[in-house]
């Protein structure tokens, strides 16, 4: 059995000059297996201020985050963060 990755999808709630990122309030988390995230995510890892407070902008975290940057699954595309 191979070990599950659960990621969280990030986006901007509010745009700012900033581009700081917050947890998704729409997409749901996606829950891949080890070999996935490694062949298809881990390799475009990138440093991302990400809030993790309910305004979605204070307090930014220079987070890694994962990019999938080609999908036919919308949930499975864009920028995420493991949790």
């Amino acid at each position: 059995m191979s070990k599950k990755v659960t990621l969280i999808p990030i986006a901007m709630v509010r745009p700012t000059k900033e581009f700081i990122y917050a947890p998704s309030r729409i997409r749901p988390s996606v829950e891949v297996d080890q070999e996935t995230f490694i062949s298809q995510y881990s390799d475009h890892g990138k440093a991302i201020p990400v809030s993790f407070e309910s305004d979605g902008v204070s307090n930014p975290i220079l987070t890694t985050t994962y990019a999938r940057i080609t999908s036919t699954d919308l949930n499975t595309f864009g920028y995420f963060i493991e949790k």
